[in-house]
């Protein structure tokens, strides 16, 4: 049972007996001094009106200030709308909400878990629905040299041992580009770019918006459809299409790829010269890139 449960049950239990103690003291009051002489039926007849007066008009009253103090205090967030979830929780909470929307939003950093889990899973069911679906990704400028070496300084913070370098998120944030437009032959993916980054991550779908960070060892939040915490993140979402660098989404390329792994270091130069993204790649970082958009083992174990 959950804690909310057995709270709700221990507050009930609470209410039930100073109900109780209050009856039972209004009754002995009544009997022992206010009618002490109970000998006749006529002062039964007082103290059981006296008593079911006395406890409509508490009633009433209770009732009365209840309902002013509901409508007086700020709203609450209902007992379902947002969960707590576990590290081991949230792939598999991730995976539902997959399998049951129509959009898809991706606010975060090098978009790493998006392109080697997110992307196929979205194209899979997609085809096997035979339908499409709009997805929205908001990752790093891999132009701007502060905003990568910003987020190579955490994320070499946040998981210890690691060793993440500008030139790793500029290839990483380039490899997800590639891998958005690979998988956009069957979804309807926009990719924009951002020039600043936060420790979380924000991914959105029909039914609720995820909450997680960086650090895979902590938990996450999951804010359910119809709350207000869902409906403000849409709306900030939203608004990144306002303040975001949107790449072309007509760039025709790589018709003649059939799987994501075949992708070649070509068929990636091409790519990054129709968008304006040939950012000094040398050819170490071109390797690094292809290896990354083949690569279907994303370290980010959520």
């Amino acid at each position: 049972m959950e804690l909310e449960e057995l709270e709700m049950i221990s507050n009930k239990v609470k209410f039930g007996i100073v109900i109780i103690g209050l009856l039972g003291g209004l009754f002995l009051v009544l009997h022992y001094v206010i009618y002490p002489n109970l000998a006749t039926g006529e002062t039964r007849y007082l103290l059981w009106k006296s008593i079911l007066e006395t406890l409509f008009s508490s009633l009433s009253v209770a009732v009365i200030l209840g309902g002013l103090l509901v409508w007086a205090s700020p709203k609450k967030m209902k007992i379902g709308e947002f969960k707590v979830l576990q590290p081991y929780q949230i792939n598999n909470h991730h995976r539902e909400c997959r399998t049951n929307t129509h959009e898809w939003w991706y606010d975060g950093g090098s978009g790493r878990y998006t392109r080697d889990i997110t992307l196929p899973s979205l194209m899979n069911l997609c085809e096997e629905q035979h339908r499409t679906m709009h997805v929205c990704i908001y990752i790093l400028d891999p132009r701007d040299e502060n905003v990568c070496r910003m987020y190579a300084t955490y994320s070499n913070l946040v998981t210890p041992g690691n060793v993440v370098t500008q030139s790793n998120v500029k290839c990483d944030l380039l490899a997800t580009i590639i891998a958005a437009y690979f998988y956009g032959r069957t979804l309807n993916i926009d990719v924009y770019l951002k020039n600043h980054f936060s420790i979380f991550k924000r991914e959105f779908s029909d039914n609720m918006v995820l909450v997680t960070r960086e650090d895979r060892t902590k938990p996450g939040v999951v804010y359910s459809k119809g709350s207000d915490f869902y409906d403000a993140y849409k709306m900030e979402l939203e608004q990144g299409r306002k303040l975001y660098t949107h790449l072309d989404r007509q760039v025709s390329w790589g018709d003649d790829l059939q799987r994501c792994e075949d992708i070649s270091k070509q068929h990636i130069r091409q790519l990054l010269a129709l968008l304006n993204l040939s950012v000094n790649i040398t050819d170490i970082e071109l390797d690094m890139i292809q290896k990354f958009v083949s690569s279907k083992t994303s370290p980010y174990i959520r």
